[in-house]
Parts: structure tokens; sequence; C-alpha cells
């Protein structure tokens, strides 16, 4: 914005002192200021002292959260055999198979061990954690250490028969009256009893050997003894010169 400065009262008087007394007081020409143009400017004011601005506040990423599927499989003996398989209904449970993803843990034939006859189950377990979890090896009812790890996501019962057919189980008891042994007889049921036969002949011979070499031993130690007493006694009488 532009604006024009008037003529100070100074120079107005003097213009007028000029006007009236005419040439003869105006020595010296009267210099007539122009008006000035003034621009306004915008007043600098400091700048304020530093102060960090504002708490700029940042929420954190959100933590990356693990999480690990397993299955298992526990092996059990029904307590009741002629009931379904159940929780409630179950002895000792063995971890016999363990597997990542849901659902892949099942029983195999050479999983169950000794397994047989009926009354045989399984539970098959899905749990998810954050990787830290160790699966127990064993689980005894009412104990549930899944449940209260807060891993559980499923869990199924199976009678084991359900996936192969289980073997019978072989009574290793032999019966209370055995037959009778039948005599041996012939060479082929002899054969066994020769090599038994030479081991013994062969001792006793080795028994008789050292026996005899030992009498022979004594025999001739106590000849030597008697002839070496005989010859101290003709010395000593004087049949035997010692010096010949």
């Amino acid at each position: 914005m532009k604006k024009t400065l008037p003529l100070s009262a100074a120079g107005v008087i003097a213009l007028a002192c000029a006007l009236i007394a005419g040439p003869a007081y105006a020595t010296e020409p009267v210099e007539v200021i122009e008006p000035v143009e003034v621009i306004e400017v915008a007043p600098v004011l400091p700048a304020p002292e530093a102060t960090g601005g504002p708490e700029l506040i940042v929420d954190p990423p959100p933590a990356v959260v693990l999480e690990v599927d397993e299955s298992l499989a526990y092996l059990y003996q029904k307590i009741d055999p002629a009931a379904p398989a159940s929780f409630s209904n179950s002895g000792p449970q063995k971890l016999i198979s363990q597997w990542f993803g849901h659902a892949n843990a099942q029983p195999l034939p050479e999983n169950v061990g000794d397994a047989c006859g009926d009354g045989w189950a399984v539970q098959l377990d899905d749990i998810t954690h954050d990787g830290t979890f160790i699966a127990p090896t064993t689980i005894t009812a009412p104990d549930t250490p899944l449940s209260d790890a807060g891993v559980l996501v499923r869990a199924r019962h199976y009678d084991l028969s359900a996936f192969f057919v289980v073997p019978e189980c072989v009574d290793p008891t032999p019966p209370a009256n055995p037959p009778a042994k039948l005599a041996q007889t012939g060479l082929a049921d002899d054969a066994g009893l020769i090599p038994l036969g030479i081991g013994a002949g062969i001792a006793a011979l080795l028994g008789i050997l050292l026996a005899t070499t030992g009498r022979i031993v004594e025999v001739s130690r106590r000849r030597t003894d008697a002839a070496r007493t005989e010859h101290l006694q003709a010395i000593s009488d004087g049949r035997v010169n010692p010096f010949a």
C-alpha cells in the first residue's frame, strides 16, 4: 500500500513567507520536497523459543504372534472294555504319535506297542500354541493339562479297532500239565549229546594224567631224597670218600 506524505509545517511556513515577501526576500530558491512513498512492511516478530513442538506419540506395530498347529494321539486302555471310548472311561494315556497340523496324528500298528485284544482306545487332540508348549507324554484322567494350558482346540475318542485289526493276545503261561517229554531215540536225537560226552571224556582223561604225573613226581622226589640220605650216611661211616 502506498501513501503521499504532505509537506511538513516548517516547509509550509517557509513557502508562505516566500510568497508574501516576494522575490526580495527570496535570496535562495525554496526546495519543494516531493511526497515520499512509504511501503508498509509487516513487523518481524522474534521466533518463539524452540520447545520441541507437541509430543508425537506413535503406536508400536502389533506384535507378531506365532501359531503352531499340532495333532496328538494318545493310546489308553478303557476302564470298562464294553463301554464307549471317552475321557471318563480312560485309563492312563500314553503319547504315541505327534505331527504338525491338525487331524494328522493317527495310531499305527507299529506304535501301539503290545496292545492286543479288546478294550483299547485312542484320544486324538488338535492343539494350537505359540511354539513354547511341550505336549505331555502321559495323561492320567481327570487331569487335563492341554485344556489347562489353553492350547486344546479339539479332542476325539475312538476304539483302536476303528483304525486297524488289533491282534489277539497270546497267553505266555504254559499249560498246567505239559505233555511228558518223549524219550530220545535214534542218532538224530542223540546228536546233541555227543559233544557233551566228548567233553566229559576229555576232562576225565586230563584228570587222570594230572594225577598220574603228580604221583610220578612224588615217587621221583622220594627216591632222590632216599639216595641223598644214603650217600650222606656212607660218607659219615667212611664207606665212601667224598673227595674220590
